[in-house]
């Protein structure tokens, strides 16, 4: 992810996966160049961790995802590089 700059308008952009939440809204993360995205704790998607029992895998799960989602932290009206090359 280099150079990103807000853009006018609305685009849609294939290198940004959507979080959704019940009490937070949506939070937009960059995927270019990412490794797999790990599952992400949200109730609404059914990505959470409430019907596991085991405390660890609880914790693990989120600790994946907190590394996995630090710094692709994105504005929805935000481009990069690599969405300019893909859609030129």
């Amino acid at each position: 992810m280099k150079n990103i700059k807000d853009q006018f308008g609305c685009h849609d952009c294939s290198h940004v996966f959507v979080k959704s939440d019940y009490d937070d809204g949506n939070a937009y993360y960059c995927t270019s160049k990412a490794p797999t995205r790990p599952p992400c704790g949200s109730v609404l998607m059914k990505e959470d961790s409430c019907d596991i029992d085991d405390e660890g895998v609880r914790h693990k799960r989120y600790d994946d995802w907190n590394k996995w989602s630090k710094n692709r932290n994105v504005q929805e009206y935000q481009v990069c590089d690599d969405w300019e090359k893909a859609n030129k």
